[in-house]
């Protein structure tokens, strides 16, 4: 999951060309307006990450009219994403680059309401101990991976905007009397119960789920439609497009190829795929730009992109499988986020 703040150094200050009294400043892959000269290029700082809601304090007390969530803007012109900090607003102490400081300066990531038709009645907590959550990282924050993807393989995938759903099907353990096996139908955070209104489990029972899927298996998808986060696709009801399948026996997700088969065998919809080929981006910048061409089949801008090998690898940053998401920038302006 990625760090809502953290400790990162300052690639770049450069003058704000709209400005006399502002400069921009690099961090990672991301770009912040700050006061000028009020940092310098290879200084230590903290890092708060869009997407992120803090707690009131009084360095913070410039987005109270913002509910303390910090979002991208432009300022006279220029992208600002996120908020950079002196290692003052932090405790005495020892700090290097990629600390996670969240929880010092009370920062976490901010969670959109759940549609009360996803939101169902608790049952127990998601199970990570079968599957983990779902939370793409973004390539900002990842920016040596353009060197990593060059010359292999990936698939794109447009980004949904929707809520995140899990259905895992648990085989039935040998070692244990009288274990028939168990399924999970969660939301983001929760394990949800069968109730009549709950479109996760609606839409599972629309596609068969409950009876075809295999056992030992869990598959991950957005659910998306009327009632769900402005239902940008202007689909009528709702629909789900799967992005992971795991298989629970070996530990493993499925890989592209293998991904495909699974949907196409249960005749599920797999999120929409955009390319799929050698990869061929330079820049983060590119990678961006590619985002912000996004279009949703009736035409209105599409939230992004979601880049991942075609023949999956993990790595210590990326446990599971490496991926990263692109935002577009323009969507992000567009819906004040």
């Amino acid at each position: 999951m990625s760090k809502s703040a953290q400790i990162v150094k300052i690639l770049e200050v450069k003058k704000h060309p709209n400005a006399d009294s502002l400069d921009l400043v690099k961090v990672l892959g991301w770009q912040c307006v700050a006061k000028l000269g009020e940092f310098k290029e290879g200084e230590i700082v903290v890092y708060i990450e869009i997407d992120t809601q803090l707690k009131e304090r009084p360095e913070f007390e410039f987005l109270r009219n913002k509910n303390f969530r910090v979002r991208s803007i432009r300022l006279r012109g220029e992208l600002s994403q996120g908020l950079i900090l002196p290692l003052s607003v932090l405790p005495t102490g020892e700090y290097h680059e990629s600390d996670d400081v969240s929880e010092l300066v009370g920062a976490s990531h901010y969670e959109k309401p759940i549609p009360a038709c996803l939101a169902g009645q608790a049952k127990g907590g998601f199970p990570t101990s079968l599957i983990s959550k779902t939370d793409e990282e973004r390539i900002q924050n990842y920016p040596a991976l353009i060197e990593y993807f060059k010359g292999r393989e990936v698939y794109v995938s447009v980004k949904i905007n929707g809520a995140s759903g899990s259905f895992i099907k648990k085989s039935a353990d040998p070692s244990v009397p009288n274990d028939t096996g168990e399924i999970f139908v969660c939301s983001r955070n929760l394990n949800l119960k069968d109730t009549e209104n709950n479109t996760h489990w609606k839409i599972l029972r629309k596609y068969d789920l409950l009876d075809k899927m295999p056992e030992g298996y869990a598959i991950q998808y957005e659910c998306y439609g009327e009632g769900i986060q402005g239902n940008d696709l202007g689909i009528k009801g709702q629909d789900i497009a799967v992005f992971n399948v795991k298989n629970l026996l070996t530990g493993q997700y499925l890989s592209y190829d293998d991904f495909k088969i699974f949907c196409d065998s249960l005749k599920i919809p797999m999120v929409p795929i955009y390319y799929l080929g050698i990869f061929k981006w330079e820049t983060v910048e590119e990678m961006l730009s590619e985002a912000d061409t996004v279009k949703y089949p009736n035409g209105k801008d599409g939230e992004g992109l979601v880049w991942r090998l075609r023949k999956n690898e993990t790595c210590h940053k990326f446990p599971n499988y490496i991926s990263v998401k692109t935002v577009s920038n323009k969507y992000l302006i567009k819906h004040g986020e």
